[in-house]
């Protein structure tokens, strides 16, 4: 018990040399950090509603329409693309 209480004494110690933030510093990088989480959201949240706008596929739309890209002329794709039915 007395090692806890010396822990104890010793923390608070140094705690005493700590440069601590005024009230203003603390206000103001609180309001920052809050603005710039607010912005970052914001940007994250639109980036996906203008990629479909301008009509791009996006990252979800990759390889999500393999029979679209497959040539019909080619066996081993169209084989492929069927109900699991292989041509060999």
């Amino acid at each position: 018990m007395e090692g806890f209480l010396q822990y104890l004494k010793d923390t608070r110690g140094e705690l005493r040399h700590v440069a601590w933030p005024t009230q203003t510093q603390t206000i103001v990088y609180t309001i920052l950090v809050a603005l710039l989480s607010v912005g970052v959201s914001l940007y994250l949240g639109l980036f996906p509603v203008q990629l479909w706008r301008s009509g791009s596929s996006g990252a979800a739309a990759i390889g999500s329409n393999h029979a679209s890209t497959c040539r019909a002329d080619d066996p081993r794709q169209r084989a492929s693309v069927g109900s699991g039915y292989s041509e060999s």
